[in-house]
C-alpha cells in the first residue's frame, strides 16, 4: 500500500487548479449504459478506469451537480451507482476508494460522509490508510491537539489546560488543521467522522 505523504508528494503538481473530480462506481448489470448516459448528458468529461469512471466539469467555473445527474440516470437508464466527490486538495490512491465504492450501498459520499462509512464498517486498509494520511498531513502534535479538542466538548479551555499549552497555540493547530485538510472539526459533523477514525 502506498504511505499517504509519499503519495501526495509525489503528485503534488497536480493540486493546484484541477476541477474537482467525482469517482463513481456503477451497481448494477450493465455499467456501460452509465457511461453512455454520462457521454449524452454532456458538460462532463470523462475517463475510463479499471472498475469505475471518473468524471468532471468541462468548465473550470461550473461544479457537477452529482445529485441530478444521479436521479437523471435512475429515470432514464435504471441505473445506479456510488459516488465520491473528491476534494481538490485530496491526492489518495484508487486502491483505497474503488474498493470501498464497490462495497457501499448506492449513493453519494463526500469526504466526511466516506470517513464515516469506512470507520463504521471496519473497512480496514481503507481505514488505516486515512489515519497515516491525517498523521501525516500536519503531524502528530497537531492531531493530538485537534483530538484533545473533540474530547474535551470543543472547549478550547479545557483542552489547551489539559493538552499543557496556551488557548491560542491550540486555535492556531485547530485552524491548521482544518486548512490542510478540509475537514472542520469546530462543527459536530467534522469532529465526529475524525473521532470515529480514531476511536473504533
Amino acid at each position: 500500500m502506498t504511505e499517504p505523504l509519499a503519495f501526495r508528494k509525489e503528485n503534488q503538481n497536480i493540486l493546484d487548479g484541477r476541477p474537482e473530480e467525482i469517482w463513481l462506481v456503477a451497481k448494477g448489470s450493465d455499467p456501460e449504459s452509465l457511461e453512455l448516459f454520462l457521454k449524452a448528458y454532456g458538460q462532463i468529461r470523462i475517463r475510463q478506469r479499471s472498475g469505475y469512471l471518473a468524471i468532471a466539469s468541462e468548465s473550470e467555473e461550473k461544479t457537477l451537480d452529482i445529485a441530478h445527474i444521479r436521479e437523471k440516470c435512475l429515470e432514464e437508464v435504471f441505473q445506479d451507482f456510488s459516488a465520491f466527490v473528491k476534494p481538490r486538495t485530496l491526492v489518495i490512491p484508487e486502491t483505497i476508494i474503488v474498493p470501498v465504492l464497490m462495497k457501499l450501498s448506492p449513493g453519494i459520499y463526500y469526504f466526511e460522509q466516506f470517513i464515516e462509512k469506512v470507520s463504521l464498517s471496519q473497512l480496514q486498509p481503507a481505514k488505516q490508510w486515512l489515519k497515516h494520511y491525517f498523521e501525516n498531513l500536519c503531524g502528530v502534535d497537531v492531531l493530538s491537539s485537534v483530538l484533545g479538542f473533540i474530547h474535551f466538548d470543543h472547549n478550547a479551555s479545557q483542552a489547551a489546560k489539559a493538552l499543557f499549552m496556551h488557548r491560542n497555540t491550540l486555535n492556531y493547530r485547530l485552524d491548521l488543521f482544518i486548512r490542510k485538510s478540509g475537514l472542520d472539526i469546530r462543527h459536530f459533523y467534522g469532529s465526529y467522522v475524525l473521532y470515529l477514525l480514531f476511536h473504533s
